[in-house]
């Protein structure tokens, strides 16, 4: 890959002269120039500028790209749960369905089997970039890319940590590990039809005794039912006699006592009328002030007033009686009821003894239905749950890389430039990542905050590719034997102890100078500071 690419709507790449020059400008840039209030510190020396590659697996699993790590930096775990076997399962299923009765025993034994995952297992899969935009960015940052065939010179290449063959075998368990994982979702499935499969002839058997079952019973249940009827014809009929003989004879006491009350009621209304003539004699009488007359009448009246109580007490004496009358009738016909609907209770006797028969001989089987729909539901409710989980883990392992598939895998290096500062006995490592080259235009040749134009020219292809260079710059502080081994080549392809590179960076900064990105006092500034050979 080149190391810096223009952008729009000019093309290719910095020649190798301005290159090694805007990486030297940068370089010293870079360098602190100690400092401390009370303590001054000497300025940093820089120990070399070595230009890099490092390396890139661009691997092919199944329809996707794979972007790895070469020196894995960076890795991805996927974690997903282990599941009971469902061989386990399928084969208790097929042995103990010979009949219902061991169906059910064997699903309420195993409602449990597929309750949860029982543990967790892990495919590290080491150097995975998993990024979509890193991703993405490298496979455009891919059509920059040239073949080389000979050995790179002034330059160190990174070995990377697997070769062609172990890529070849990691993706193979890549692959296995996700077959085995849809095999598993694919044997879940068969289980749930089996399963379902086996709980429908099981219901298709127990629909068909619950039909006959009912047709067993449904002549019974005729001919009860018949004479059932029968007998409660006849028992309302002996009910309706003795209800018609009842209130005769209640009608017949009514009658008489009825026609004493009218007879004394009519005595007392003609009483009445008799005093209210009387009433009127004696007024005349007054007025004509026949006053033996008038005494006859009152005498009269008072005789006439006398008799009413008596004839109103006995009214109320018959009224009780009628009372007394009606409250028997309606006990006697509350008994006669009584009686009579115990009697119809007991001619439908027989015909609940028969529908107590067949309820019970159905209840069986509708509760074994009902049993064996619940149980199934339950237990393909759990594996449901554990095939979308699986269907998770497929769609884990096939969002890994980036839809599209190159024809072999490729190992592919990232250029980039490490440099190493010195202050005393202190090293500090640093870099610059791939970079787009700015445009050339006045604007943006401009003076940022004081700073050189010359620091402005470059800017990251991307900041992921940042974060894979950082790691790198952690391994170098904490790996010992690596930071020694990447010392020792760099040091040897040191830009600044190499005569053609210094020829080179002495005619990029001329170029640069050319191009305004240096100014006169800069070009000279940094041509002083370039080492003598």
């Amino acid at each position: 890959m080149p190391f810096a690419s223009y952008l729009p709507p000019e093309s290719g790449t910095l020649s190798g002269d301005v290159e090694k020059a805007v990486v030297f400008c940068l370089t010293e840039a870079g360098r602190e120039d100690g400092g401390g209030f009370f303590r001054k510190q000497p300025k940093e020396k820089i120990v070399f500028v070595a230009c890099l590659y490092y390396p890139f697996w661009i691997a092919n699993f199944r329809d996707a790209t794979l972007l790895l790590d070469g020196l894995n930096v960076k890795s991805h775990t996927i974690t997903y749960p282990t599941i009971p076997n469902p061989n386990g399962f399928e084969n208790n299923l097929n042995q103990r369905s010979t009949n219902r009765q061991a169906y059910v025993s064997f699903l309420s034994d195993n409602r449990n089997y597929f309750e949860a995952a029982n543990g967790e297992k892990t495919k590290e899969i080491d150097g995975l970039v998993f990024d979509d935009e890193f991703s993405k960015e490298f496979l455009v940052y891919l059509y920059d890319t040239k073949l080389v065939t000979d050995p790179l010179t002034d330059c160190v290449v990174v070995s990377p940590a697997y070769n062609a063959t172990q890529i070849e075998a990691m993706l193979k368990g890549l692959q296995d590990s996700r077959e085995q994982i849809a095999q598993e979702l694919t044997h879940l499935n068969e289980v749930i039809k089996l399963l379902n499969s086996k709980t429908q002839q099981f219901l298709v058997l127990l629909r068909a005794d619950v039909a006959a079952t009912e047709e067993k019973f449904s002549g019974q249940i005729q001919e009860a039912t018949e004479a059932s009827e029968k007998e409660k014809e006849e028992v309302n009929k002996e009910y309706n006699e003795k209800v018609t003989g009842a209130l005769s004879n209640f009608e017949q006491e009514t009658l008489a006592i009825q026609k004493e009350k009218i007879t004394l009621e009519k005595t007392v209304t003609d009483l009445t009328e008799e005093i209210e003539h009387i009433e009127s004699e004696i007024r005349t009488s007054a007025v004509n002030k026949d006053y033996d007359t008038e005494q006859h009448w009152k005498e009269k009246r008072s005789e006439l007033k006398k008799q009413i109580p008596d004839i109103n007490y006995k009214i109320k004496d018959l009224e009780v009686q009628l009372q007394d009358i009606e409250d028997r009738k309606k006990k006697a016909l509350f008994e006669l009821k009584q009686e009579t609907d115990v009697k119809l209770k007991a001619t439908e006797k027989r015909l609940l003894e028969v529908e107590a028969s067949r309820d019970a001989e159905l209840g069986i089987s509708k509760s074994q239905m009902e049993k064996i729909e619940e149980l199934t539901v339950a237990i393909s409710g759990m594996i449901d749950k554990l095939t979308k989980m699986r269907e998770a883990t497929l769609d884990e392992f096939d969002s890994l890389g980036i839809k599209v598939k190159r024809a072999e895998n490729t190992l592919v290096y990232m250029p980039f430039y490490l440099i190493c500062y010195q202050s005393k006995s202190n090293k500090r490592y640093t870099y610059l990542a791939p970079s787009f080259v700015t445009s050339g235009g006045f604007s943006a040749r401009l003076k940022a905050f004081g700073k050189m134009k010359i620091t402005k020219m470059l800017q990251p292809r991307s900041q992921k590719m940042n974060s894979i260079l950082n790691g790198f710059i952690g391994l170098l502080d904490s790996n010992v034997a690596f930071s020694h081994e990447i010392s020792e080549a760099s040091s040897k392809a040191n830009l600044l102890q190499s005569t053609e590179a210094l020829e080179a960076i002495k005619n990029g900064l001329a170029e640069l100078k050319t191009k305004e990105w240096l100014s006169e006092s800069e070009f000279e500034f940094f041509n002083h500071l370039l080492p003598q050979r």
